[in-house]
């Protein structure tokens, strides 16, 4: 006879569901944090571009101009790389969205109203009547009476 306590139980449903529903939020915060940041740097390429062309500068300036132009489309690949691996699950989430997201929502209550109502279910004999009295003991003691 196996004997499984709450101690032994390593997965909690609940949490990971709500973990799946938080995870799917926070690609969405992430993948907008991104677009937001590529276009910062977007914009700050076009401000150096724009000083470059209406500018007669000397060496030492053309290069702390080149300087920081490398700077940003640096940090732009690095963003832009992340977006790249992050589009791919954004759009498997985007075509499941809808329906999976509302699926694990609604098995999320489930759980939830499960664990509120598993410590207050009552066990019905089923061939031995004759330990009722014990049953009813137990019931009691639970405060299930």
């Amino acid at each position: 006879m196996t004997n499984i306590t709450n101690e032994k139980v390593r997965i909690d449903y609940r949490d990971s569901l709500a973990g799946i529903i938080k995870n799917m939020e926070e690609l969405k915060i992430d993948r907008e944090i991104n677009l937001s940041e590529l276009k910062r740097l977007d914009e700050e390429t076009q401000d150096i571009l724009h000083i470059i062309e209406n500018l007669t500068f000397n060496a030492s300036q053309g290069y702390n101009l080149a300087k920081r132009l490398q700077e940003i489309r640096r940090e732009r690949r690095v963003i832009k790389d992340r977006m790249e691996q992050q589009s791919e699950i954004y759009n498997l989430l985007q075509s499941y969205e809808a329906r999976f997201k509302n699926t694990l929502e609604r098995t999320l209550d489930k759980v939830d109203n499960l664990g509120k109502r598993q410590p207050k279910r009552k066990y019905t004999l089923r061939r031995l009547t004759e330990l009722q009295g014990f049953n009813d003991l137990a019931n009691e003691q639970r405060g299930l009476a």
